[in-house]
């Protein structure tokens, strides 16, 4: 009977022994195994909980038009030319100028029959709209810049007033160049009521350099206003052969300088000299940009 309860003992004993080595063996194996693998690393793991939902999606979709308006413009190494085009607001032949489909500038007087047309179906069109701000020229009044002029002879309260006045008139301006304003212009006093204001606005200023004394372009760089300066008129001779030397003029400037700006009226040749050479003047070495483009 002893003998049979001894080996029961040693039976029970060894099947224990057994499942501790079974267990022993099973610890043993994965600890092997962790070793092999080692420890999971999170320090690359993008943090999934704080992407928004869809956000890959959105990455892989084609972009539409509004989505690329958003993307960095890429600029060329070309030189750049920017054409302004001023007297707009007298007659409807801004039309003409929307149908050529190249970066231009319409610089538009206020107070004029069709300033807010041309100003509102200019920039929808993706062209950039200035105010064209008249002042007074040498030879007053017997040469009159119309309503809206900014006189001499004006108070400072007068100047700010019409100033402001003029700004408000016509809508989606960017920039202000000065109409005729040869005598203004050299009136640094007056041209610095102006000045403030056009920066008060975040606009930019260029000067048409109707005078060689002009004070705008000089006043505006000390006041950190964005501005240039005009550096070729386009149709003081109003044939289409002297507009286009003109603008080939305009091109070897900027060649030259790197930029430039010129200065035209909306004039049938000057309108026809564009509608032809405009388009292709990438070919001629030069890009053609918005005013808005060279102020510095």
């Amino acid at each position: 009977m002893k003998k049979k309860q001894s080996k029961k003992r040693k039976k029970g004993n060894d099947n224990l022994k057994l499942v501790y080595l079974f267990i022993a063996i099973v610890i043993a194996l994965t600890g092997i195994l962790f070793f092999i693998a080692g420890p999971e690393d999170h320090s690359e793991r993008p943090l999934v909980a704080t992407q928004r939902p869809g956000k890959v999606l959105e990455a892989t979709l084609p972009q539409t038009a509004e989505s690329q308006a958003d993307e960095p413009t890429i600029i060329s190494s070309l030189p750049k030319l920017a054409v302004i085009i001023d007297d707009i607001g007298f007659n409807k032949r801004f039309t003409d100028l929307l149908d050529i489909q190249v970066p231009l500038t319409l610089a538009i007087i206020p107070f004029t029959p069709y300033s807010r047309e041309a100003a509102t179906k200019g920039h929808t069109a993706g062209l950039e709209v200035m105010l064209h701000l008249p002042m007074e020229p040498k030879g007053y009044p017997a040469s009159n810049p119309g309503q809206g002029a900014l006189l001499t002879t004006m108070s400072e309260n007068d100047i700010l007033n019409q100033t402001i006045a003029d700004l408000n008139d016509v809508p989606n301006i960017k920039g202000v160049n000065n109409h005729m304003g040869s005598s203004f212009t050299e009136y640094s006093k007056g041209m610095k009521i102006v000045l403030k204001e056009i920066k008060k606005r975040n606009l930019f200023f260029v000067d048409s350099k109707t005078s060689i004394h002009s004070t705008g372009y000089s006043l505006a760089k000390a006041m950190n206003i964005r501005t240039a300066e005009r550096h070729v008129f386009l149709d003081n001779v109003q044939t289409e052969e002297a507009i286009t030397q003109q603008l080939l003029e305009a091109v070897k400037v900027a060649k030259d300088k790197g930029e430039a700006v010129a200065i035209g009226h909306p004039y049938p040749s000057t309108v026809i000299v564009l509608r032809k050479l405009a388009p292709h003047l990438k070919e001629e070495g030069v890009e053609l940009v918005l005013a808005s483009a060279l102020v510095k």
